[in-house]
């Protein structure tokens, strides 16, 4: 453990540092009051400590201020809003398999699902389904694709509106459905539709006909959507669409969750506000429940901003390195009377913390996870772990101890864990069109470029650019771009490149893309000596950037 004295953090011991966290917990508590404290955890932890984590915020800091999704900008409240609904609806891998239509919106499957991607790959080989890619930038994992889809960056509700607009003008779907639904879209003809998002009419049409003929369909949403400020707009479009074709009935329709244990997050009651019957476990769980406002991490940085939120716990999570929007997220914890941070190596979010405390890695303890399909499985110890790292569920039992608090026993843990994966979490989908209306944003620059956050193909995060083995691929940031503009800047591969943004600017060396043929750019955020989430804005739909090559 380490402890903040005099601006430099010094190694103390176990109960140094839980003395010092409880003296500074209480108070705040006496000053400010409990709920002045909030919460984030990372989703790749298990499932004891993601439930430990929100007892902990709920029950004794008496606080909603609590979640697990660090790294994602302008998330909504509402569990039950059209991205909730998307993001609860059930997803089989084995489906995949035996599916005639495989439809992958909004994700780069190779740097996001491989596991996925291999099965997708597995059926072109074996049982050849049409398969379909659809997003802003061209991806190798399109080489299976019947055709790949690119529509222009920032007009994702217009091509899903777009598909369903060349459905309805080729008669594909039942009139009084089609009648219904351009009720509640804009535009409402395919042409305007087409224009704004700029895919092909026709191809629009062989998809929408491929949709239709289809027995049995898989459309996978991806981190394109999930990152957007506009989720809920682009889910309210991928929901119309679900009804106008039925895919859902005769198939299965899924955003997939990025992270280890997102799944789990959800059933365990780590939103701010859980979905109704997760909510009531909880209460039950608990036998009390907090009336505090529930705040999201956005929600919670602003109110940090603001002096609301005094204090927060961050276990396992690297905001200021992953958050879209690095000036924020830096001037948020700044503001704080007392942070302290919970992780496996010491990071950018570390070194502003007034209390480190060393996290056992997912390989030195037992522990359970839930998959992508809902599934709980388990982990078992293979690493032996030193003497002074410790998983999360047993630092938050220390200092719920050290508050005075002994219910984070590990039996009590596990019954009440067993409580919420009883429920099923699906939630309904909408028996009735959502009104959906393009929300395409103004370019006031035409020399800047659309510029999308990666994860590098060999890493994930920012923890495994601890891994030597894999810095042997790929050990910095870069900037990645198409042949042609590559071309048009006179650049090759290695070339150093002036990136600025609206709020910040940095240099990156160039990347050349086989795959990428538009005019978009991509820069992985694995690499902590490269701080290409300052480039970001949390309140940009689509970030643009301007480039300029280096003098040598």
């Amino acid at each position: 453990p380490l402890i903040k004295k005099d601006g430099k953090q010094v190694k103390v011991s176990w109960d140094e540092a839980l003395e010092h966290i409880a003296k500074k917990y209480n108070s705040i508590k006496e000053s400010v009051g409990r709920v002045c404290i909030g919460g984030l955890i990372s989703p790749s932890l298990d499932n004891r400590s993601l439930y430990s984590f929100s007892k902990f915020i709920r029950t004794v800091c008496k606080s909603n201020n609590i979640d697990f999704r660090g790294d994602y900008r302008m998330l909504p409240n509402n569990p039950e809003s059209p991205f909730g609904v998307l993001r609860s609806q059930p997803f089989s891998i084995s489906a995949i398999d035996d599916s005639d239509v495989i439809i992958s919106f909004g994700s780069d499957m190779i740097h996001e699902h491989l596991n996925e991607y291999l099965r997708i790959r597995k059926a072109y080989n074996y049982t050849h389904p049409k398969i379909y890619s659809i997003m802003p930038y061209a991806v190798k994992s399109a080489d299976v694709a019947n055709i790949e889809y690119v529509y222009n960056p920032g007009s994702d509700e217009s091509a899903v509106n777009a598909l369903c607009l060349a459905a309805i003008e080729e008669n594909l779907v039942d009139s009084a459905l089609a009648n219904e639904y351009l009720k509640n879209v804009v535009p409402s003809t395919l042409k305007d539709a087409a224009v704004i998002c700029g895919l092909d009419e026709n191809d629009l049409k062989v998809l929408a006909r491929s949709i239709v003929d289809g027995k049995k369909i898989t459309f996978l949403i991806g981190e394109i959507v999930t990152r957007s400020k506009s989720r809920d707009n682009i889910s309210a479009a991928l929901l119309n669409m679900n009804k106008l074709f039925g895919i859902s009935s005769k198939g299965q329709i899924s955003i997939l969750a990025r992270y280890a244990n997102s799944k789990g997050a959800e059933k365990l009651g780590l939103l701010p506000e859980p979905i109704a019957p997760i909510k009531e476990v909880l209460k039950k769980n608990f036998s009390e429940y907090p009336e505090s406002d529930p705040r999201n991490t956005d929600n919670m940085m602003a109110h940090i901003r603001k002096e609301e939120i005094k204090g927060l716990f961050v276990f396992g999570s690297n905001p200021m390195m992953l958050y879209p929007d690095k000036e924020f997220i830096k001037e948020s914890l700044e503001k704080l009377d007392f942070l302290v941070v919970c992780d496996l190596f010491e990071t950018e979010t570390t070194e502003a913390a007034d209390v480190v405390l060393p996290l056992a890695g997912w390989a030195e303890y037992d522990g359970d996870y839930i998959n992508l399909e809902g599934v709980n499985q388990s982990a078992k110890q293979a690493v032996k772990p030193n003497d002074e790292v410790k998983p999360a569920f047993e630092i938050i039992r220390m200092i719920a101890e050290k508050l005075e608090n002994t219910n984070f026993g590990n039996d009590d843990i596990d019954k009440e864990i067993t409580n919420c994966l009883a429920v099923d979490t699906t939630i309904s989908i909408p028996k009735d069109f959502i009104e959906v209306k393009s929300q395409t944003e103004e370019t006031a620059d035409d020399n800047t470029f659309p510029i999308f956050i990666i994860d590098d193909a060999h890493h994930a995060g920012y923890l495994t650019e601890k891994s030597p083995s894999l810095n042997n691929f790929t050990a910095e940031a870069y900037l990645m771009m198409s042949e042609e503009l590559a071309a048009k800047h006179n650049m090759k591969n290695g070339d150093s490149i002036r990136v600025e943004s609206e709020v910040s600017k940095i240099i990156l060396p160039v990347k050349i893309s086989e795959s990428l043929d538009s005019d978009v750019l991509l820069v992985p955020r694995n690499f902590q000596s490269s701080p290409v989430t300052s480039l970001f804005m949390r309140k940009r739909r689509v970030d643009r950037v301007k480039i300029s090559k280096v003098d040598e």
